[in-house]
């Protein structure tokens, strides 16, 4: 009920007094009840998606490699590389049976031969082997390394100050 006292618009509850704020009444539904069917609603929409993604992905790899796919997997594999300035190369590539050297720019690859002779593709073959199979961690942090000493050495300013910086902060350390 709504009461008009002096210009000012007041709300009265039915035995008179002001409204005051009441708690809700429960539902009957307990609290741990529905916060255990929001948890298990929530997994099984989580478990629904992880199905069908794995699903799809079956779906979509069978067809992009398997028989009568999109793509077909083989045995294809650069054996070298040849960088010949900023974004060219020639390569040797052993492709759907065929060793093949391919001229390499930005824009374009072009067939330059084929090698045909068996004594040379073995070779070549076996080089690529090769190389892969004796590629070390070690080595490979060693030749980091070792270019990036070089290039402090081609840049003594730039890491001479990144240096200087360093040694100032160890030394604010160490006091």
């Amino acid at each position: 009920m709504l009461v008009m006292l002096n210009g000012s618009l007041e709300a009265a509850g039915s035995g008179g007094e002001y409204l005051q704020y009441q708690e809700p009444k429960p539902t009957g539904m307990s609290s741990w009840f529905s916060t255990l069917t929001y948890v298990i609603s929530l997994i099984l929409t989580f478990a629904a998606v992880l199905a069908m993604a794995y699903f799809a992905s079956r779906f979509l790899g069978a067809r992009m490699a398997g028989g009568g796919g999109w793509l077909k997997i083989t045995n294809n594999r650069v054996l070298q590389t040849i960088p010949l300035g900023q974004n060219k190369a020639v390569s040797i590539v052993d492709a759907a049976g065929k060793v093949l050297v391919l001229g390499v720019t930005e824009t374009s690859i072009v067939l330059l031969t084929e090698i045909v002779e068996a004594a040379e593709v073995e070779k070549l073959k076996n080089e690529a082997q090769q190389q892969v199979e004796n590629i070390e961690f070690d080595d490979v942090l060693q030749r980091q390394l070792q270019s990036l000493q070089q290039m402090t050495n081609r840049f003594p300013k730039v890491f001479s100050r990144q240096q200087r910086g360093q040694q100032e902060h160890e030394n604010k350390n160490g006091e």
